[in-house]
């Protein structure tokens, strides 16, 4: 069987709220520091936070899961350590070809191109996704971007495998590009890199300091399970609980069929007089936590509706403001690539990023000031990192 995680970025925002609830219900210190620096202390750690705020860390032990980024923490870190990743790069695209669209009919396809490489070509909301490649990469994970080469690879094949869509590289909307955590390995076809995951143990200052290597969505909470079982052991602590029936926050409650999902978002608009489309565009970020919102917010939407949405999508103002305040959102891209997926609607404005500027300045977090620059820097982002031509 197979499934499909449309935002994975939504799944980690998850993961973070849940461990928060748990924190509250059981009275332990938990702290998230976004864009902060860390460095290494006598018995410990000092993290700089974004606002300049210094916090000294004295934990028993610290966990490096900073996937691809592994060894550049380690050096970060000044912690002596032989080459723990070998990471290799997979590019995208995201076409809204409506032929090609109709050829998939709702399924994905997985097939091997003539390099020997599995390529998938999966339904993506209205539009498709295409990948992936499997090369080599040296430099820091932030700095990869699909290649043209990569991209008329991957076009090449939907043409081999669709030639009645006729698929161009001016059909591709935009693009992106991951890379692997993968373990080191010098030499050898990278499709042969083992994709298991492991523990690696080092020193920091007289403490260990466990190193995840490996490791992919669709193993991990077992990888979760595993490192839990590595801390507990070297704390000496009981194991109290399993996340293996724990559903993710906005996964309470969610019913498994489509239809019954649909019924479901129709019942929510129904009940506090929205929009089908805006709930069922809140639901594809937040699940059932979309009645939490809509609880405590939704009058604002209905009170003025012409005014509270996000241009360039059908999302209520009050909703980002929420998400804003509930999601530990710093910057235009938090919103616009890790909370909104706003990154991927094809009418991505100018207009719709001044949206979210203003929603942060509002909310104390981007200054007046920088507004037409960040703006600008967030512009460039999408056509540097994404290749999105952002309209005016």
């Amino acid at each position: 069987s197979d499934a499909q995680m449309r935002y994975p970025e939504r799944y980690c925002v998850g993961l973070l709220q849940d461990t928060h609830k748990i924190a509250r219900e059981t009275g332990v210190d938990f702290r998230l520091f976004t864009y902060a620096t860390l460095e290494s202390a006598q018995g410990g750690l000092e993290i700089l936070t974004a606002n300049g705020e210094t916090v000294r860390s004295d934990a028993p032990l610290v966990i490096n899961a900073t996937g691809a980024w592994g060894d550049f923490t380690l050096q970060e870190l000044h912690v002596p350590s032989p080459r723990l990743f070998g990471g290799t790069k997979g590019s995208h695209f995201i076409t809204h070809q409506p032929a090609l669209h109709e050829a998939l009919a709702g399924a994905g396809v997985y097939a091997e191109a003539a390099d020997g490489r599995l390529i998938f070509v999966l339904p993506f909301g209205d539009a498709v996704l295409v990948g992936t490649t499997d090369e080599r990469f040296e430099e820091p994970p932030d700095r990869a971007v699909a290649s043209d080469e990569e991209l008329n690879y991957l076009v090449s094949t939907v043409n081999q495998l669709f030639p009645e869509v006729r698929l161009s590289r001016s059909d591709v909307t935009m693009t992106y590009s991951g890379v692997r955590p993968l373990p080191y390995v010098p030499a050898g076809a990278e499709g042969s890199i083992s994709r298991d995951h492991s523990v690696e143990v080092s020193g920091l200052n007289g403490i260990p300091l466990l190193t995840l290597v490996g490791g992919k969505l669709t193993t991990s909470r077992a990888f979760g399970e595993l490192v839990a079982d590595e801390v507990l052991h070297r704390l000496k602590l009981q194991r109290m609980a399993t996340t293996i029936a724990r559903p993710v926050p906005g996964g309470e409650g969610v019913p498994r069929e489509e239809a019954d999902a649909a019924s479901a978002v129709k019942k929510l608009a129904a009940q506090f007089e929205l929009d089908p489309s805006q709930v069922r565009a809140m639901w594809a970020l937040c699940g059932s936590r979309v009645k939490d919102f809509c609880e405590s917010h939704g009058r604002e939407v209905t009170d003025s509706p012409a005014e509270q949405i996000i241009s360039g999508s059908v999302l209520p103002r009050a909703f980002v403001r929420w998400i804003i305040a509930n999601e530990w959102v710093e910057r235009i891209e938090d919103l616009l690539e890790r909370r909104l997926m706003l990154i991927f609607e094809p009418a991505l404005s100018r207009q719709t990023i001044g949206a979210l500027a203003d929603l942060l300045i509002e909310a104390g977090k981007l200054d007046g000031a920088a507004r037409e620059s960040a703006i600008e820097t967030t512009v460039r982002r999408c056509r540097e990192i994404y290749g999105r031509t952002v309209m005016n």
